[in-house]
Formats: structure tokens, C-alpha cells, sequence
């Protein structure tokens, strides 16, 4: 009886050859490598790659002096000086009567 389970277990191997440490990396630059894998399966791999192989472009600003709140102040302060305490900014409504068709 143990020779006839030993005879059905059968031995699955790893098609990529990966490791047991391999990362997600690795994996994804296997798949992309692999000449017999479709080329759709492939390119959605080498997509997933990408983001590990260039960096990604980002900008990163850093505010010196004065918090942000300070600023907005500063800045509300300089527009009621130039243009009053207006609350339409120193415009004027100049209201027409409309025309009938």
C-alpha cells in the first residue's frame, strides 16, 4: 500500500526556476524573460516591473519660514490693502436692463 501512494505523488517543479527566496521582483523578471510564455502574459509582467526598475517622477516641495496659514494671511491682508474691503474686490455691478427679442 505505501508503494502505490509513493508511485502517485508526483513531483511539481517550479517552471521559472525561482527560489524560495525569491521576491516579487524576481518573479515578474522571470515571467517578462521567458521566451515561451505569450507575449501578452510577458508584457503585463514587464509592466508590473517597470515600477521597480525606474523611479518614479515627483515633485516634493519644502515650505521654510512661515506655516502655510501664516502665509494665507499675509496674503489676505495685501488684497483687502489693495483692493479694499470689498467683498467683490473693488468691482463694480453695473446692472442693464435686458432686451427683449
Amino acid at each position: 500500500m505505501r508503494k502505490l501512494l509513493d508511485d502517485e505523488v508526483e513531483v511539481i517543479r517550479d517552471p521559472l526556476g525561482l527560489s524560495p527566496e525569491s521576491t516579487l521582483m524576481d518573479f515578474h523578471e522571470k515571467v517578462w524573460r521567458h521566451p515561451g510564455l505569450p507575449i501578452s502574459t510577458r508584457q503585463r509582467s514587464g509592466i508590473a516591473l517597470l515600477q521597480f526598475l525606474y523611479p518614479k517622477l515627483a515633485v516634493v516641495g519644502n515650505v521654510t519660514g512661515p506655516d502655510m496659514a501664516e502665509r494665507l494671511d499675509r496674503a489676505i491682508a495685501r488684497a483687502k490693502a489693495v483692493n479694499g474691503d470689498a467683498p467683490n474686490g473693488g468691482m463694480k455691478l453695473i446692472a442693464k436692463p435686458l432686451r427683449r427679442l
